[in-house]
C-alpha cells in the first residue's frame, strides 16, 4: 500500500511546476507570499477533513508505550502554532488543548519543529530558484538531492538493505530522471552560468526538502498522517507568513485561471499530497520513498502532453522506461526484505 500513497504523492506533486507558472504570469504574486498561501489553504485543508472525518481536531502525539512520561499533554506539538491556531481558527479547541504541564520541545515535537523548519524553508527556495533557472533544470536538480538525501539517510542511518539490487534500482531511477528533464537540453544549456545561481537554490531546496521527510519518518508511527502532517503545516505557515512580511507582500490582480491554479496548490498539491506522503512513510522504506518521487516528472511530463500540446519526446518514453525499472527493482527488494523478516 506503500507505494500507492506514494504514487498518489507524484500526481499531486506533478501540478506543481504548471500551477506555478500559471501563478506567476506578469509577477502577480511574489514567491515568498505563494509559499505562504500554498501553507494556509494546505492547513485549512486538513483541519477540514480532521473535522469531518473525528468531529474534533487533534494536533498531538499520544505517548509511546517504550516512552518515558510526560506530565500533562503528551508531547504536545508546539507552542507557537498552538497559539496562532488559537488566536484565528480554533481558539475554543485550543483553549482546551492547552492544559497544564505542556512540554513544547517534547520527545516528538522537537521533530515536528523542524519537519515543518524544512519544509518552510524548501517552498521559499523552491519558488526563489525558478525565477532564476529552467524548470527542467529545477526539477531534475531538486530530485536528485532529494533522493540522495533519502537514500543515503536510509542506507547509512537507518541501516536500511542496501545490496546490488537496491543500488542498482537508485541509479537506474536516477538515470531515468536525467532522460526525462534533459530532453532538448545539453549540459551547457542546462548548467550555463546564466543558471548557475538558481541551480544552486535549487540543489538547497531539495536538500532541505529531503530533511523535512527524514524528520517526518521519525514521527510517522506515533499518530495518524494527518494529526503528524498538520502540525507540520502550521509551522511552515508561520514560517512563511514571517517571512513574506517581512520581504513585503506583493498582491496584484489576478485571473480565475490564476485564482483555480493557486487553490489546486493550496488544496491539492499541498494539502492532499502531504497527507498522502505522511500515509506512504508509515508503510514504506526512507530509501522507496526518495526512489519514487522520480515518478513526479514523469507525470508533469505527461500532463503537458495531455494538457499543453507539447511534444512526447523519445527521453520522456527512456526516461519513463527506466524510472519504472529502477522502481519496480526496489519494491521487489522491498518485498523480498519484508518477507525475510516474516519468516524469521
Amino acid at each position: 500500500m506503500g507505494i500507492i500513497y506514494l504514487v498518489l504523492t507524484c500526481l499531486c506533486f506533478s501540478l506543481i511546476p504548471i500551477c506555478v507558472k500559471i501563478v506567476f504570469k506578469n509577477n502577480a504574486i511574489d514567491v515568498y507570499t505563494l509559499a505562504f498561501i500554498r501553507f494556509f489553504l494546505a492547513a485549512i485543508t486538513l483541519l477540514a477533513i480532521q473535522y469531518f472525518r473525528t468531529g474534533k481536531v487533534k494536533l498531538y502525539f499520544k505517548r509511546q508505550q517504550n516512552s518515558i512520561p510526560h506530565s500533562g499533554m503528551d508531547a504536545c506539538v508546539t507552542f507557537t502554532p498552538a497559539i496562532v491556531f488559537k488566536l484565528f481558527f480554533l481558539k475554543t479547541a485550543w483553549g482546551r488543548c492547552l492544559c497544564h504541564g505542556l512540554r513544547p520541545w517534547g520527545s516528538n515535537s522537537k521533530w515536528v519543529y523542524l519537519a515543518g523548519l524544512g519544509l518552510g524553508l524548501d517552498f521559499i527556495f523552491f519558488n526563489l530558484g525558478l525565477k532564476y533557472t529552467t524548470a527542467t533544470a529545477t526539477s531534475l536538480i531538486s530530485k536528485a538531492s532529494q533522493m540522495a538525501v533519502m537514500v543515503l539517510y536510509g542506507w547509512l542511518l537507518l541501516k536500511e538493505k542496501a545490496n546490488l539490487l537496491s543500488i542498482t534500482g537508485f541509479l537506474v531511477t536516477l538515470a531515468g530522471v536525467v532522460f526525462v528533464t534533459m530532453g532538448g537540453y545539453s549540459l551547457k544549456e542546462l548548467f550555463s552560468s546564466e543558471y548557475f545561481i538558481g541551480n544552486i537554490i535549487i540543489a538547497v531546496s531539495g536538500i532541505f526538502w529531503g530533511a523535512y521527510a527524514i524528520f517526518q519518518k521519525k514521527i510517522a508511527h506515533v499518530g495518524s498522517a494527518i494529526e503528524i502532517a498538520l502540525p507540520i503545516i502550521i509551522i511552515g505557515s508561520v514560517i512563511t507568513g514571517f517571512t513574506a512580511v517581512v520581504q513585503g507582500i506583493s498582491l496584484k490582480p489576478v485571473s480565475f485561471e490564476q485564482i483555480t491554479a493557486i487553490l489546486v496548490l493550496g488544496i491539492v498539491c499541498t494539502g492532499f499530497s502531504y497527507a498522502f506522503f505522511g500515509k506512504a512513510l508509515k508503510l514504506s522504506g526512507m530509501v522507496i520513498a526518495g526512489v519514487a518521487g522520480s515518478f513526479t516528472p514523469l507525470f508533469t511530463a505527461v500532463i503537458a502532453v495531455l494538457f499543453l500540446n507539447e511534444a512526447l519526446t523519445l527521453s520522456v518514453i527512456i526516461g519513463t522506461m527506466l524510472v519504472l525499472a529502477g522502481t519496480i527493482m526496489l519494491v521487489f527488494q522491498e518485498k523480498s526484505d519484508t518477507s525475510v523478516t516474516e519468516i524469521n
